[in-house]
């Protein structure tokens, strides 16, 4: 549900956005149209807010509920020395080199989320409609 803090009235409803409770809601910061929320039933969506009908892309990776989203807005000059590609990290040191040239090459499509599964997972958003997968890292 979207408010207008004008009047405190909703401006927008989504019933039924998952399958179990919403539990994340956050806006893009590059674009004032998109939203991503996190829920029970182990997914993301995004969402278009002037199409609130479904869901544009669906992200699956947690195994148990998505708690917590967080865009990040990555604003970096210059260019980076990989595409970030791997799918996950044996070390923090290598996930966080991946996730920095993710986000300068990438123009900071960057989303995080974090489960009770006990992982975050970083997702390049960038990389929607490939057949690879979305996530650059996964911390567990």
């Amino acid at each position: 549900m979207m408010w207008c803090i004008c009047g405190l009235q909703p401006t927008s409803r989504v019933t039924n956005a998952h399958s179990a409770e919403v539990n994340a809601c956050a806006f893009s910061v590059l674009s004032p149209r998109v939203i991503a929320t996190g829920g029970s039933d182990h997914e993301i969506k995004l969402w278009d807010i002037r199409k609130l009908v479904q869901p544009f892309h669906v992200l699956k990776g947690h195994t148990n509920h998505v708690f917590a989203l967080n865009w990040m807005p990555f604003a970096t000059s210059g260019s980076g020395s990989g595409s970030g590609s791997g799918g996950g990290s044996s070390t923090a040191a290598a996930a966080a080199n991946a996730l920095r040239n993710a986000a300068i090459t990438n123009g900071g499509h960057i989303l995080a989320s974090a489960g009770n599964d006990r992982r975050v997972i970083i997702w390049d958003l960038s990389r929607i409609g490939m057949v690879r997968t979305h996530h650059i890292a996964c911390f567990a």
